[in-house]
């Protein structure tokens, strides 16, 4: 099967037919969606979900080759950490997700990747991290805690029970996701949402919660929150020393302006971008309101916003994780490939892919607590 340059295909692997969908994206042209069956599919053969034919032709690699390749460290991945990334564990509710943690450590670790860190959308990541680790030596993997109305929203004894557990893999708490007052005003639903400020200023609620943050030497991010909430959170928390990471920053629902994005980095917090924003909006492959209503954050936009802001406070990551999506690794790849063709240099990737990362989750630059042994 032949494909233009432009083509990206995507793909999920059904754990109960065993079964691998394909679906074959063309921008400026028709979709189509094509079933393979693959009664003997091995789990660890995960590569084909994403080929970006501008990487590497014109024409599906046999996955034989693919498996061939898979264990091959990659000197574009070498070193690199994604902040941000999600597995098909909970993923059921936005129509389900590429691999599961182990998949995820397996691809990352067989890539050169020096971390990973697994966000939850309602939950805790940190237990299932920890078993990812015990399963995959050699790449640390980390998740932490979204502070959701399923964990009492901003809730400092939920910080609380999750410091109580002494996991190494314990490393990020996220402001509320779906829950947010942004995600929930934006997704035009009549519901709850997690209160963390009222005329302007943090609740007592949510500063007892950044001390809690602080108190256990976690990172934080803005996940959700509208700009101006960010913005009270990033200087509360660096009022405290808490490395803070404004999360996706250009896209919604939080739509952070560049004179924001501008106070954040004069503050001493991060500024995130992310490649899953490349793949929202109305001309997405995807179905539900969630992303097919988003604004799109194109790949130029980010060299724009970088310009504009400069590498010292940016992190890259890629938030993917979704079915039909480039599974993690191979979608950090593309990314960091699409922005060195828009000018971005070797050495400011690096400071924004390695550097930014290790400084945000506080990590030791001489050693890689993979490396420990039994660590919890």
């Amino acid at each position: 099967m032949n494909l233009s340059v432009s083509t990206l295909l995507f793909g999920r692997r059904h754990s109960r037919t065993h079964e691998v969908e394909i679906l074959l994206i063309r921008p400026d042209g028709p979709q189509s969606k094509q079933q393979l069956s693959m009664k003997r599919l091995n789990r660890d053969i995960q590569t084909f979900l994403f080929v970006g034919m501008t990487a590497i032709g014109s024409t599906i690699v046999p996955l034989t080759a693919l498996a061939q390749a898979r264990a091959v460290s990659d000197s574009v991945l070498r070193g690199v950490i994604d902040t941000h990334v999600h597995s098909e564990e909970e993923y059921a509710v936005l129509e389900d997700g590429s691999m599961d943690i182990i998949e995820l450590a397996r691809r990352a670790k067989d890539k050169g990747m020096r971390a990973v860190v697994v966000k939850s959308l309602k939950f805790e990541t940190a237990t299932r991290a920890y078993l990812a680790r015990k399963q995959v030596s050699g790449i640390d993997v980390f998740g932490g805690l979204s502070l959701d109305l399923s964990v009492g929203g901003v809730n400092p004894d939920a910080v609380e029970a999750l410091a109580k557990l002494k996991l190494s893999t314990a490393k990020v708490i996220w402001m509320p996701v779906f829950d947010s007052k942004a995600s929930v005003l934006a997704s035009g639903e009549n519901r709850h949402f997690v209160n963390i400020s009222e005329n302007g200023k943090l609740t007592s609620n949510t500063m007892a919660t950044l001390d809690a943050v602080a108190k256990h030497g976690y990172s934080l991010a803005t996940s959700h929150l509208g700009a101006d909430e960010a913005l009270l959170v990033v200087r509360a928390a660096r009022t405290r020393n808490i490395p803070v990471v404004v999360t996706h920053a250009a896209q919604q629902p939080v739509s952070m302006t560049i004179e924001q994005m501008k106070e954040v980095v004069r503050l001493g917090g991060f500024i995130e971008h992310t490649a899953f924003g490349h793949f929202k909006g109305p001309q997405s492959h995807f179905s539900i309101p969630f992303y097919k209503n988003a604004r799109r954050v194109t790949v130029e936009d980010v060299v724009r916003l970088i310009r504009e802001i400069g590498v010292e406070q940016t992190i890259l990551a890629t938030d993917l994780g979704q079915a039909y999506s480039p599974i993690p690794p191979d979608g950090f790849k593309w990314f960091i490939l699409s922005l060195k063709r828009l000018g971005i240099t070797d050495a400011e990737m690096d400071i924004m892919t390695r550097r930014n990362p290790a400084r945000f989750l506080r990590l030791d630059s001489s050693e890689s607590p993979a490396n420990k042994v039994n660590q919890r």
